[in-house]
């Protein structure tokens, strides 16, 4: 299947999703934020955060949560530029590849599919890579077996957010809903 009817079969089951940012410091703050909280919980508590900080590192370094400080001194120490390094963003608190990617993708500087988890598993039941033990290696699997990536930021971004989506809302770890998904007739985990 190609990304462009994946994204279009996506878009019809959950609708059009905005990121958050394209800010890359504003996704780090708010990935930061808030840990293991339903996004909605995330979101508000991240616009009270930059209501009441304006995201400012130095406002931040003041918050009572570890992780948003340890993300200010690191702005603070690396400067703006390191937002744009892949390198110097997997150092920020819950980055990581995947969050790299998405970064670097949502601030249109490097392409990418960028799945995050539920993406990722996803991609692996269409059959799109091959699922290892090691996250890394699923990653990569999937990462090769939709390239090569279109020259589509709107798509690509838009792929990104529904595959998160699809995989928290009705493709679940576990007890997935694969009787009203509108990829099950592609899906190797369903044929399987």
């Amino acid at each position: 299947m190609k990304l462009a009817e994946l994204v279009k079969r996506l878009r019809a089951m959950h609708g059009d999703i905005a990121p958050v940012s394209t800010d890359p410091w504003e996704l780090i703050v708010h990935e930061n934020c808030a840990y293991l909280v339903p996004p909605k919980t995330r979101q508000e508590r991240f616009l009270a955060l930059k209501k009441k900080t304006g995201l400012k590192p130095q406002a931040l370094l003041r918050s009572a949560e570890p992780k948003l400080r340890r993300c200010a001194e690191m702005l603070i120490e690396l400067g703006r530029d390191a937002l744009f390094d892949r390198k110097a963003l997997k150092k920020f608190p819950g980055v990581g590849e995947p969050g790299a990617d998405k970064l670097l993708l949502f601030s249109r500087k490097a392409k990418s599919l960028a799945p995050d988890s539920n993406g990722l598993r996803v991609l692996l039941r269409l059959g799109l890579g091959a699922e290892d033990k090691s996250y890394a290696k699923s990653y990569r699997s999937a990462a090769e077996a939709v390239a090569p990536l279109p020259d589509d930021w709107e798509l690509l971004i838009a792929a990104q957010l529904l595959l998160q989506r699809h995989g928290q809302t009705l493709c679940r770890r576990s007890a997935p809903k694969c009787e009203v998904c509108a990829l099950a007739k592609d899906c190797a985990f369903r044929q399987g």
